[in-house]
């Protein structure tokens, strides 16, 4: 980056009435920051925190987060107690129903093979709220 970022304001989602849009402003200098510079970060709350520049850059697609440095320290302690869900499940495009969807795809949790099934409007982004359905496992089911 070629340019030393020296303070951050953020303003929050209300500058503009009705319209809302994040709003932060930049003070920055034109030359390379060093490796451990330093930014002023002032927060909604008018609280100031520091952050070294080189934090920004390893965020995803490099964003400017100002939000992300007040929450921080709990983010830090989250990932050093957490294990990647990966490593528990795994993720793909689901089940691949053709034209028995019917057979597959049911309410009846009595059946034998039966699996919950979770749907994509089942999932919420810190919840599941299953909405009852089943995959039917049977292999018989498939001509």
């Amino acid at each position: 980056m070629g340019y030393t970022i020296l303070r951050l304001s953020d303003y929050g989602f209300s500058v503009f009435g009705e319209a809302t849009v994040p709003t932060a402003t930049f003070v920055v200098r034109k030359l390379p920051a060093c490796d451990d510079h330093t930014i002023y970060v002032r927060l909604v709350s008018n609280e100031e925190k520091t952050v070294k520049q080189t934090f920004f850059s390893a965020l995803p697609a490099a964003q400017f987060n100002a939000q992300i440095v007040e929450t921080l320290p709990l983010l830090n302690k989250v990932d050093t107690v957490s294990v990647p869900l990966a490593s528990y499940a795994e993720s793909h495009e689901g089940v691949h129903s053709g034209n028995i969807r019917a057979k597959l795809f049911t309410r009846q949790p009595s059946l034998p093979c039966a699996k919950k099934m979770l749907k994509g409007s089942d999932i919420s982004r810190y919840s599941l709220n299953w909405s009852g359905w089943y995959v039917n496992y049977d292999p018989s089911l498939i001509d």
